[in-house]
């Protein structure tokens, strides 16, 4: 009976430790972008977190996994989500995109909202950015990244909304 119970706690462990896990699909159809090499320092230093950047191929931002909605900025530009594991997420929509003031950006949730992965959060205008010399890049930050033993990014070098994007492992 003992060594049953052992068994039983040692699966168990590995089935916690699996779940530990998490995928961040894609929120945008486009060309990826190693977030370093983005033209705002502030993403590129990884300052505000490890994560990836994506040029976008059309102007629209889906959730990127089931979670909630914690922050909307009031100029519709970035959008803050948050997952069941904990995972939370940055999505800026343009460099410097906030010196439009919400010009050309449409916010599709509210605050508080419970999303579920695929669902379009954000319509925005590329015309628009690009018209005032805006770069359009998504960045895509885990702003918890302290809580993450490990991030990785997908090898591809374009990606769809749906697709995997990011592989999360939680700290132990």
């Amino acid at each position: 009976m003992i060594s049953m119970n052992i068994f039983k706690n040692f699966f168990n462990n590995i089935a916690k430790k699996e779940n530990e896990d998490c995928i961040v699909y894609s929120p945008a159809n486009g060309d990826i972008l190693d977030l370093k090499n983005v033209s705002d320092e502030v993403f590129a230093s990884e300052t505000m977190g490890k994560g990836i950047a994506i040029i976008p191929k059309e102007g629209s931002v889906h959730a990127p996994f089931d979670g909630q909605v914690m922050t909307i900025f009031p100029t519709g530009h970035a959008i803050g989500v948050k997952n069941s594991m904990g995972v939370e997420l940055l999505i800026h929509i343009g460099i410097n995109s906030v010196e439009l003031g919400g010009e050309g950006f449409k916010v599709l949730v509210k605050e508080g909202e419970r999303i579920n992965q695929g669902q379009k959060l954000i319509e925005f205008s590329i015309s628009t950015l690009i018209e005032n010399n805006l770069d359009p890049t998504i960045m895509i930050v885990v702003t918890n990244t302290d809580n993450f033993s490990n991030i990785k990014q997908i090898d591809n070098e374009q990606t769809e909304i749906g697709a995997e994007l990011l592989f999360l492992r939680r700290r132990e």
